[in-house]
């Protein structure tokens, strides 16, 4: 599997890792290029085996050599063609999603179809419809939003895997279509998904389907969250009148539309309330992106540390603070 995303977390192996130079690979007085070695991480998910592979392809001419890294993720296991997609695919792309903030681009994926029957690309409709090569998100030749310094690949799998495997896979998902939204972009609904991201995370870890009181939950989740609910906490301040947990429950009950054939309810707003509403949107996503790294198995404090160091976490934080506390119409 190719993803656009995957190039910048592949050279960055734990700590901080190193580039593959091309250009020191080449001998320009015998005009050799020496083929650097692969860089691969490994992990094993019961069975199966998953490699995050980075390496080198050619396009060669008689007069000519094209050379370009590539960065693939393999997985090794015999199953049905009718079950790559939702065992492998999704999972995968969730993961990148996550730590990009963005839709990671799948460029191609490839099975190896039964001995001696050769390969074949499958393509996917939907929101993993193939990208172009050429395709490249915002973030994919950087780190990402959350970088994963001092995580080995195969500690991030696995944690990842039993957690979704769990159950917690469709909040994950829901997040993530808050995050980088594929059909609606409103902002309803947008905090639809964030809310209902919230929503199927506590149903799954009480094992009901009783209702939740999201406010309730919402304190307890900043309780938990060391700095970051701190932070929230402390915005939320500058805001004036309601609590964090309280103002997102207020919006949920007053803006959201129960899930009755996936209608938005619209009323009366006031001119500052949208912005303000996408503020409380964004603060929710950081802290379930803090959530969800510990739930997937990183110690609290590093779950803090990834959310707390990331540039867009930092620029948002900036931006939330200045927006309340320039406010002139604090919102009830």
């Amino acid at each position: 599997m190719n993803f656009a995303a995957a190039a910048g977390w592949s050279e960055r192996p734990p700590g901080h890792g190193v580039d593959i130079d091309l250009q020191m690979q080449w001998d320009e007085a015998v005009t050799t290029f020496t083929r650097p070695e692969p860089v691969v991480y490994e992990a094993n998910i019961g069975d199966a085996t998953v490699e995050l592979h980075r390496g080198t392809g050619f396009i060669a001419s008689s007069d000519e050599l094209h050379v370009r890294l590539s960065t693939v993720l393999s997985v090794k296991e015999d199953i049905k063609l009718g079950e790559v997609r939702d065992k492998w695919v999704v999972p995968l792309y969730d993961l990148l999603s996550f730590f990009w903030l963005k839709n990671p681009g799948v460029v191609w994926v490839r099975v190896q179809l039964a001995e001696g029957a050769g390969s074949a690309q499958v393509h996917y409709g939907g929101r993993l419809a193939s990208a172009d090569e050429s395709y490249k998100p915002p973030m994919s030749e950087r780190l990402a939003q959350l970088a994963t310094q001092g995580y080995s690949f195969e500690h991030l799998i696995r944690g990842y895997w039993q957690w979704r495997e769990g159950g917690y896979g469709r909040a994950l998902e829901l997040l993530i279509e808050s995050q980088d939204p594929q059909l609606d972009e409103s902002l309803q609904a947008r905090l639809l998904n964030a809310f209902k991201s919230v929503e199927w995370y506590v149903r799954t870890q009480t094992g009901t389907s009783d209702r939740v009181k999201i406010a309730k939950v919402l304190e307890q989740i900043l309780d938990d969250a060391g700095q970051i609910g701190a932070h929230i906490r402390d915005m939320w301040q500058a805001r004036g009148q309601q609590p964090f947990g309280n103002s997102i429950a207020r919006i949920r009950n007053n803006y959201i539309a129960h899930e009755q054939s996936g209608i938005i309810a619209e009323t009366t707003r006031s001119q500052d309330e949208p912005l303000d509403q996408y503020w409380h949107l964004v603060a929710l996503q950081w802290l379930l992106r803090r959530t969800y790294l510990q739930a997937m198995g990183i110690d609290a404090e590093d779950a803090t540390d990834l959310v707390a160091s990331s540039l867009g976490y930092t620029k948002d934080r900036r931006a939330i603070r200045e927006h309340y506390q320039k406010s002139k119409n604090p919102i009830p």
